[in-house]
Formats: C-alpha cells, sequence, structure tokens
C-alpha cells in the first residue's frame, strides 16, 4: 500500500516522515523489507540542519527511531495472517464462451487488443454474468477514456435473459489520473465486501504518458500501483480484469502460436510479470487472412466480429491455448472445430462424406456452436 494512503491514518508523528522517506520507500512493504538503518539515514538526510518538533537537533535521532517504530508497526498491521481455512481464490463464472481455455478461479487477468475487437465486451459479460450468478454480488468498472456504454450494457443484460435492476450493482467511475483518483476507486471497491469483480478499462491510458517521459518513474509506479490491484485480488477473491492496448511487435511476437501476429500487450513486460493471465484478442482476418481469403474479405462481407483469443501467459492454466469467438456487437458465440468423438467424426472415419473438409479455409472447417450464426459463414 502507498505510504500516502496510509499517512492519514497514522499518529502525527509517524505521519511525518512518509514525505521524508520518499521518493526511495513509498510503500508499506518497502518500509518493512528496508534495513533500519537505511530508513533512519533517509530521513536524517532530508530533515534540515536545524531541526525543529518533534526532530529537534538535541533529540533527533531518538525522536526518529520512535516514530519508525510507529510507522513500522503501522505498516506489520496490515500484512494478513492466514489460518489453515484460508481457501484458494474464489471461482468465477468466466466470459460465458471459451470455457475449456479460461482458468477456473479468479485473478488478475489481462485482456489485450486492438481498438474494436472486443475487450470492453468480453469483460461486461464477465461483469454481468457474475452478478446474475451471485445475487448478493457487486462489480466495479474503472473508466479510464470515458467509453463505457450504458445502452450496450442494458442490451447485454437483456440478450442473457436477466432483469435490468442487475445493473443497479454494477458501479461505474470514471477515472482519468492515477493518483488519487484510481487509488481512491481500489479503496472504494475494498470497502464495499460485495466486491466480486473489478474491471479497469482501459490501463494503458492511465500510464502512457508517464512511460514515455519519465520511464523510471513511470515504470516504478505501474508496479505499486498493480501490487496494490494484486492485494485486493487475493485479499477479497476477486476476479480482476485489465484491458490494455498493444504495441507493435514486428516481425512476430514469440509469445504467440501464430507466426501472423505482429502485436503484443503494451506497457512491456513489467504489467506482463504483474498479472496471472494474459489474453490477446485479434481479428480472424489478421491471424488467417494470409492463407484464408475468406476470413481476410469476412469483415466487409458477412456481419458480425469474429475474433480469436489467444492465452499468452498464464500462472492458473495451460498457456498456448486459443479459441474463436462471434460476435454481433452484444452476444458471443462459440465458433470451434468439432468434437474429436462424435457421429461425424465416426461417420466420416468409416469412408463418410461429412460436408465440412478436415484441411482448409477457417470458415469451412469450424463448425458454429450456435445455429443462427451458421449463415454468417463463408
Amino acid at each position: 500500500m502507498l505510504l500516502k494512503r496510509l499517512a492519514p491514518s497514522l499518529p502525527p508523528e509517524a505521519a511525518s516522515l512518509v514525505p521524508l522517506l520518499e521518493p526511495q520507500v513509498r510503500t508499506t512493504e518497502s518500509v518493512i523489507l528496508t534495513p533500519r538503518p537505511t530508513l533512519h539515514a533517509l530521513v536524517v538526510a532530508a530533515l534540515p540542519e536545524a531541526g525543529t518538533g518533534p526532530f529537534a537537533s538535541e533529540r533527533r535521532d531518538a525522536a526518529v527511531d520512535a516514530s519508525l517504530d510507529l510507522l513500522l508497526q503501522r505498516c506489520l498491521d496490515r500484512v494478513p495472517v492466514y489460518s489453515g481455512d484460508i481457501g484458494p481464490l474464489k471461482p468465477w463464472h468466466g466470459f460465458g464462451v471459451l470455457a475449456d481455455m479460461m482458468p477456473s478461479e479468479g485473478g488478475v487477468i489481462e485482456i489485450a487488443g486492438g481498438k474494436g475487437v472486443g475487450k470492453s465486451l468480453l469483460a461486461l459479460h464477465a461483469a454481468l454474468g457474475t452478478l446474475i450468478a451471485e445475487p448478493d454480488a457487486t462489480a466495479h468498472w474503472v473508466d479510464t477514456e470515458g467509453a463505457f456504454n450504458a445502452a450496450r450494457a442494458r442490451a447485454v443484460v437483456n440478450a442473457l435473459g436477466a432483469d435490468e435492476s442487475v445493473l443497479d450493482r454494477l458501479t461505474v467511475a470514471r477515472v482519468f489520473k492515477l493518483e488519487p483518483d484510481l487509488l481512491d476507486e481500489l479503496a472504494r471497491a475494498r470497502d464495499d465486501p460485495a466486491t466480486r469483480v473489478l474491471i479497469i478499462d482501459n490501463i494503458a491510458s492511465l500510464f502512457r504518458d508517464a512511460l514515455m517521459g519519465t520511464t523510471a518513474q513511470g515504470h516504478a509506479a505501474m508496479v505499486v500501483t498493480m501490487e496494490e490491484i494484486a492485494e485486493l485480488t487475493y485479499f477479497a477473491g476477486l476476479t480482476t480484469l485489465i484491458i490494455n492496448s498493444v504495441a507493435s511487435s514486428i516481425p512476430s511476437n514469440p509469445l504467440s502460436v501464430f507466426s501472423t501476429t505482429t502485436v503484443k500487450p503494451s506497457l512491456g513486460v513489467t504489467l506482463t510479470f504483474t498479472v496471472d493471465v494474459e489474453l490477446l484478442l485479434q481479428d480472424t482476418g489478421r491471424v488467417f487472412g494470409l492463407a484464408d481469403e475468406g476470413e481476410r474479405e469476412r469483415v466487409g462481407s458477412a456481419p458480425g466480429l469474429r475474433l480469436v483469443v489467444e492465452v499468452l501467459k498464464s500462472r492458473t492454466s495451460p498457456s498456448g491455448l486459443w479459441g474463436v469467438v462471434e460476435t454481433d456487437g452484444i452476444s458471443l458465440f462459440d465458433v470451434a472445430p468439432p468434437p474429436e468423438e462424435d457421429e461425424l467424426t465416426r461417420y466420416r472415419s468409416a469412408g463418410g462424406d461429412t460436408g465440412r473438409p478436415a484441411m482448409g479455409r477457417l470458415g469451412e472447417t469450424l463448425e458454429p456452436a450456435i445455429a443462427p450464426l451458421k449463415s454468417w459463414h463463408c
């Protein structure tokens, strides 16, 4: 936790140390892990030569030590003590699609992709699906671009067959600054015991300028913020969805199973190592377009959006998995290969003609899971 957020609850003598320790020591974790002589030296070096108040010259060292004792104790008080009865992260309800490739538990999940590829829609389905499944749950949506669409949220609820009162438990906050806006919203989510889902859309908007201007400070701020988000996620048993933009990765992204992937999640590897699952969303035309003319031309010739969802990295489930999803902008539909052992497969193995080739264009080989979508395929 940031020391400046803890400062208002500290005794005055301990709170006075916070500005003296910055920027070298900014979090409660840093206070605990930094050697005591180093903390003392940082405070003394930041004090004026002729100290006043509790740090007057004649009693400076003793006063600094006493204040550090208070600060350290308050930092240690924030370290949770678990018993053997505490279990793993709570199960989550997924996106309503791609159930076989998504982790079974919550955590910090990054959803990266280009503009208009369906990142926010996927997160919206996850949030509303949880609210529908858990009548007492709440969700907090942090909107950093002023792009949240209330009309689409209402349409998604209707498409899922739920009552619009579900939206009363979805809190949307516009946040355009890291401090104090985002940190205040994280505190609200922490103070709400019913919180089950936290969405930040889009994390890149909060850090892009800082990383470009002052890289070292920007990365430090991002690490501290992501530590706060992870702490809240794990201690409260949340599912946190971090929506991110993409950056160029020419000639290809080595983490992707597709050689045609020329993008990667933005904000660098620093963000990658602070999340549990990293998903990359791409239009199927970008991934399969070189070998599949139908997918390349589909954007202008067929309704709806078809996208590839790929697990680039995961601590809780296999990496390298991918699936295809279709959407009309409101609903999500699985598009998956036929099961390996079904009637059509056995028939084909016996020499029968199934009407769908085993190899060929994506639109020819994939079996739509939703019957109404059959007309969308090439």
